[in-house]
């Protein structure tokens, strides 16, 4: 049976993993860039080169300033409130702190909100 790598193996294996990943990501980012350069732009939607079988997708992206919806929701006409979505989002830290200072509250945030374990996170230093 083989022996389990050590943490320093597995240490310098991810290093060169993630320098391979870097080079490879950096690689087809310039070959994107290429393909765009060759292709009609658009402001949106998507242009299709048949012979070659790619396709390029324009988009625009949106932000919203939400303070000055807020300030203004009540002013606006349905339809126009129509066109925004609105996503809850739990602050962790608050709903920790709420946790401290009271189950029963906390018990009452919990009922909304799943959670579940995250991929952990490793940090590696580049040299020792």
């Amino acid at each position: 049976m083989d022996a389990k790598p050590t943490l320093h193996e597995l240490r310098a294996a991810w290093l060169a993993a993630k320098e391979a990943e870097r080079q490879a990501a950096d690689e087809r980012l310039a070959i994107e860039a290429a393909i765009v350069s060759l292709m009609p732009a658009k402001d949106e939607g998507t242009v299709t080169d048949k012979d070659s079988g790619i396709s390029v997708t324009y988009r625009l992206t949106r932000s919203v300033d939400t303070d000055a919806l807020r300030q203004d929701w009540a002013a606006l006409p349905a339809p126009v409130q129509d066109a925004f979505r609105w996503k809850a989002e739990v602050d962790a830290r608050k709903a920790k702190a709420i946790a401290d200072v009271s189950p029963a509250d906390y018990a009452a945030l919990a009922r909304y909100v799943t959670t579940k374990p995250a991929k952990p996170s490793i940090t590696i230093k580049e040299s020792t």
